[in-house]
């Protein structure tokens, strides 16, 4: 792998492997520059045979990585998203905007030849990264059925609390139906013993003058 910080067309540090890469990155490492120069918060990738182009601008830090085919795209971006951000903890924008080709090369060299030595952790923390996402995706999923499952149990108290309630009217209007209809009768026996007694007081004494 070869890979380069650069500050637009300016290369600031570079490393790379001794392979049949190295020509082809020389090659074209000013053309993909100057091309880039005025883009900002951009990534992309290109492919030609096993040889895989990837550049990454962040920060107004340019990385341009050329990888071979067994080096994915979420290692090398991973890689110089860490890479940008451990150049702008050493280095400011004016000593970055300043600087001559190549003059950070001996000092943070070291350093870049490191994250190339050990790109392929980058996938170790990416699936890490996915596996912690899924993982927050499945407790939200958990706690939605759980609201939902409450929600139900909720529903169903009071739909008994419901039933119970339409139960106790019923049993009321049953007795209050049973209190009418014995009031009724009361009445209605007070009136016919009155009826009664009324009759009896006409009929008897004419018939006690009659004897």
């Amino acid at each position: 792998q070869y890979v380069c910080l650069a500050y637009k067309s300016t290369p600031l540090v570079n490393r790379g492997k001794t392979n049949a890469l190295e020509k082809q990155y020389y090659d074209n490492l000013g053309p993909i520059l100057k091309n880039v120069a005025d883009k900002e918060n951009y990534v992309g990738s290109q492919s030609s045979g096993d040889v895989n182009l990837y550049i990454l601008i962040m920060k107004k830090i340019t990385m341009v990585a050329f990888a071979g085919s067994t080096i994915t795209k979420q290692q090398v971006i991973g890689m110089g998203q860490e890479l940008i951000e451990d150049f702008l903890t050493k280095y400011s924008m004016t000593i970055v905007q300043r600087a001559a080709p190549l003059q950070m090369d001996t000092e943070f060299g070291p350093i870049l030849r490191d994250k190339i030595d050990n790109i392929k952790l980058y996938k170790m923390a990416q699936v890490k990264a996915d596996l912690t996402d899924t993982k927050q995706l499945i407790v939200q999923n958990l706690d939605a059925v759980i609201k939902r499952t409450q929600k139900l149990e909720e529903i169903d108290v009071d739909a008994q609390s419901l039933k119970e309630n339409a139960g106790e009217f019923f049993t009321q209007t049953g007795k209050l139906k049973s209190e009418m209809n014995r009031k009724r009768w009361c009445i209605i026996g007070s009136i016919c013993g009155a009826g009664v007694a009324i009759i009896l007081c006409i009929v008897l004494p004419i018939v006690l003058k009659k004897k």
